[in-house]
């Protein structure tokens, strides 16, 4: 067909000659192109072909689309009408691609958001339908809409399948008008079910989008749709590496702004670490041997986006330095390649050079695969090998001929592989191996007799022991209990008097002596554990509960990070006593808090977690601890008081509790007492102050009385206003006077690491405003270094005790207190002028941020963090092994130097 048939045959006569003849250009270059206005000849006229879309302007399309009144009569005009218009919407991005109108920014942007509105308008749209078909009370709350993949980034490409996952908002049983109980899972899934087939199907006018459901959790065989709490719990306990790599794209769809933020939190959780993840390479390394191993096939030869130089290795360059080093730079938690890669480059994570080098590629290439789709609207990625079909695609692309446009693909996928190579070569971060001894070669060493070891005192103890409790421990545990003495004494000799106190404890709870008899194979691994620290053979002798979590120990993956589950684990927990018994109460959650420390404890020695989580994970529970001591306080205030429902709801609303100190900062230890401030905000004239200080008495009584397994935490309340001679629970408008007119240097010191951690949202705001008014304050240098100075001083004349020899690591000079005391001067010195810095109540990050903000120099930063997490460790060791802090002052005196000099050039 020449022009003038085309113009003939579609009546186009008013074009301008221009238009009309890149019209016709593209009408031969595209089957897609050519068909939809083959068989839709209006569209000729009624699309501007020169502007580019707005984003409303599709919206409001889509909008009009769904309330149209035949929509609303009929379901049958639906389906056609959806194809229609994501069809229009493609075709003219195909003309303005190949005339080059469009950028691939703009064109993937487009895309994709016309399909997540799409998803939107058509999950709200059948809800609604499926509400009236049941008959139902009301219409049920959203469907969550999980979209992966580069629909989540939106960077979808011209015929890409979608990704998706379905998250149940909502598990409450759904009411008919008739009265009776309808399934929500049930009501979920047909949405689920009814909305794929709306959009997948391929009726006589195509499809709207191929919906790819297998990123669910446990994948295909599993529910179409998963429960909210279901799924975070999956991500905790059962998904694996490389779904937190599939993690990175996901973007959610639900109008509710807090459960969005609430469920975006979770997968960030999952898919970071406050750490580098430097453990995460071993993972990444299996998955690049896959790619490469896929790589070899033959038919990915032609293939731009899996074979050798494709987008995928792009992708995977970026994903790969987000996961290790986003869990300590927000900016790299991004679905975006773009935004990814301009972060890794401003962190210095990656060469500028390289990172614009990547991204050009992957334009280039990204341009490149959805002109081979526009060709006709195909979900492919394979150069074609016909003539016809080469030379339309490079027309599409913008080449004149496809002998330019492969040399072009030729030289970047070169250039691709390259760099692929070279980025992703990991083997100088190899992770420390662990060897052990193996069971069976021990076994053959001696028989496994009472007769045990030559060693005549370890022998006698032996002896002593089955001498008294033989008789009382049942046959079939005998041998187990020899297996360990025997193991121990060849692997660890030393603790085998530490294995007898404890087996002379558990010898009277027979249960889990049996523990032992189940789990012989993880003898040695027990062993290992109880060398980490006399704490750990302390708690398991005093608590033996704790010997099922010692034998069957969590790994890493397995010890929550998520403050959420970890609230709702307590819950689930207690559910289990009679609240209203205050003792079961208190015994149950001083149970909880030990599981949980020692889960923590074993992680953090055994090297699963850094010293950043475990600090995260015991504020965690503490806070969790907190919340529900609040509440058993509130209740027993009110359970013999006259106080309505409403005004009971609205004291619990009132109270306020800051978190200064380590608890503040996120920088909790397993040894850590809580430093609080409790303020109230009253909501009504008819609360009374007086009643905010016997909830908050009784709180304290409750936190610190000693019971059988032991006490919660020992609370300090001096930080308030007036400390010890100040109210208990001021207000919050007399404690914002008093930290603006009255508070002394070290106060606002102490706000830097404090934090709102019970709250209304109106209190948290007016505190977080509070605590960025003070902090922000223009301060004087010099008057602000002698304050801070002459405060060390008197805390180091009160409270450090030692000889010479010896290295107080918190308050020796050039111990950590010095680093806090450095980190609070930042923030106090530096927030007027980078509001940032005190964004974060822990000294690693105000560090970190002063670094980022180009204030500090990154050797001063590291050196700082460094031997900051350093004594820390050195410190969580030392309570391990039940000794003070304390040491020798050989053993931090390199540190402890280099923090001095830093020291002296801030303060002289």
């Amino acid at each position: 067909m020449n022009q003038q048939h085309f113009c003939d045959q579609f009546h186009l006569y008013d074009l301008q000659p221009d238009l009309l003849n890149k019209l016709f250009i593209t009408f031969n270059s595209s089957t897609f192109f050519a068909r939809f206005l083959s068989q839709n000849p209006k569209y000729f006229i009624n699309i501007n072909w020169l502007e580019v879309d707005t984003l409303e302007d599709i919206t409001h399309d889509i909008t009009a689309l769904f309330s149209a009144s035949e929509i609303n009569k009929t379901n049958e005009s639906l389906p056609k009408a959806l194809r229609l218009l994501r069809q229009r919407i493609h075709a003219k991005l195909v003309f303005q691609q190949q005339h080059q109108y469009i950028q691939f920014t703009q064109i993937a942007k487009i895309i994709s958001l016309t399909a997540k509105e799409i998803l939107r308008q058509t999950e709200q749209y059948l809800r609604q339908q499926i509400t009236l078909e049941r008959k139902l009370h009301q219409t049920p709350d959203p469907l969550a809409i999980i979209t992966m993949g580069k629909l989540g980034g939106n960077e979808l490409n011209f015929s890409s399948d979608i990704d998706l996952v379905f998250i149940q908002t909502n598990n409450l049983p759904l009411l008919r008008q008739s009265g009776s109980e309808y399934s929500p899972m049930r009501f979920y899934t047909e949405l689920g079910q009814r909305l794929i087939a709306l959009l997948n199907d391929v009726t006589i006018d195509g499809f709207v989008y191929r919906i790819d459901m297998r990123l669910r959790p446990f994948g295909d065989g599993a529910p179409l749709v998963t429960e909210f709490e279901s799924f975070k719990h999956y991500l905790i306990h059962h998904a694996r590496d490389w779904e937190r790599y599939a993690y990175i794209k996901a973007d959610i769809l639900h109008p509710n702004t807090h459960f969005t933020n609430d469920l975006k939190h979770n997968i960030h959780q999952f898919v970071y670490r406050h750490y580098h993840d430097y453990r995460m390479l071993n993972a990444i390394r299996d998955m690049k041997h896959k790619i490469v191993t896929e790589m070899k096939s033959s038919t990915l030869k032609n293939n731009i986006k899996l074979g050798r130089g494709g987008i995928r290795e792009i992708e995977f360059i970026c994903q790969c330095y987000q996961l290790v080093y986003g869990g300590q730079n927000i900016t790299l938690q991004t679905n975006q390649l773009a935004a990814a890669l301009d972060a890794l480059q401003k962190a210095d994570i990656l060469p500028a050079a390289q990172t614009t080098e990547l991204y050009a590629h992957y334009v280039f290439l990204r341009d490149v695969e959805n002109a081979l789709q526009m060709f006709d609207d195909q979900q492919t990625h394979q150069l074609p090998d016909t003539e016809f079909t080469q030379k339309n695609v490079a027309s599409l692309v913008g080449y004149d001929s496809w002998q330019t446009l492969t040399h072009k693909i030729e030289s970047t996928r070169a250039n691709v592989s390259s760099l692929f190579d070279e980025l992703t070569r990991f083997n100088t971060l190899t992770s420390n191996n662990t060897t052990t001894i193996p069971i069976a070669n021990l076994e053959k060493a001696t028989d496994i007799t009472v007769k045990i070891n030559e060693d005549n005192a370890k022998q006698i103890e032996i002896d002593q022991f089955f001498l008294k409790y033989q008789s009382q421990i049942s046959e079939d545990v005998l041998p187990a209990i020899k297996h360990l003495l025997q193991l121990c004494l060849h692997t660890y000799p030393h603790l085998i008097k530490d294995i007898l106190v404890l087996l002379n404890n558990l010898s009277k709870r027979q249960t889990y002596l049996f523990l032992l008899l189940e789990h012989q194979a993880r003898h040695l691994d027990f062993l290992e554990l109880l060398n980490k620290g006399q704490r750990i053979i302390e708690m398991l002798t005093e608590h033996p509960f704790l010997l099922e979590r010692a034998l069957i120990y969590k790994a890493h993956d397995d010890v929550y990070l998520d403050i959420d589950y970890l609230r709702n684990s307590l819950r689930i927990y207690l559910q289990a006593i009679d609240i209203q018994d205050i003792e079961d109460f208190l015994e149950s959650l001083r149970r909880f808090r030990l599981e949980q420390v020692f889960n923590i404890i074993v992680s953090e020695s055994r090297g699963h977690i850094s010293l950043m989580e475990s600090s995260d994970l015991f504020s965690h529970l503490a806070t969790v601890i907190i919340e529900a001591v609040l509440d058993g306080a509130w209740r027993e205030v009110f359970q013999y008081s006259d106080i309505t429902e409403n005004l009971q709801t609205l004291y619990k609303q009132s109270l306020g509790v800051i978190a200064y100190g380590k608890l503040g900062g996120l920088e909790l230890s397993v040894a850590s007492d809580l430093d609080l401030v409790f303020v109230h905000d009253r909501m009504s004239t008819e609360l009374s102050p007086r009643l905010f200080v016997r909830a908050v008495q009784k709180f304290v009584h409750f936190m610190q009385i000693k019971t059988y397994h032991g006490t919660l935490y020992e609370i300090d309340l001096r930080l308030r206003p007036e400390g010890d001679n100040g109210f208990i629970v001021p207000s919050f408008d007399s404690y914002c006077h008093y930290l603006k007119t009255s508070a002394w240097t070290w106060e606002h010191q102490a706000l830097t690491r404090a934090r709102m951690i019970y709250a209304s949202d109106d209190l948290t705001h007016k505190f977080n405003a509070l605590r960025s008014d003070v902090i922000y304050q223009k301060r004087d240098l010099e008057q602000l270094k002698k304050d801070i100075i002459d405060m060390r001083h008197r805390m180091r004349e009160h409270l450090l005790k030692v000889n010479a020899q010896e290295f107080d690591l918190k308050q020796s000079i050039g111990g950590m207190v010095d680093i806090e005391f450095i980190a609070q001067f930042f923030a106090l010195f530096y927030s007027h002028k980078v509001p940032f810095v005190c964004y974060y109540s822990d000294s690693i990050r105000i560090i970190q941020t002063m670094e980022s903000a180009r204030l500090i120099d990154i050797e001063t930063a590291n050196t700082l963090i460094e031997h900051y997490c350093y004594f820390r460790d050195l410190g969580f060791k030392r309570y391990l092994d039940k000794q003070p802090s304390i040491v020798p002052l050989s053993s931090c005196q390199h540190q402890a130097d280099e923090i001095s000099v830093i020291w002296h050039r801030l303060f002289f």
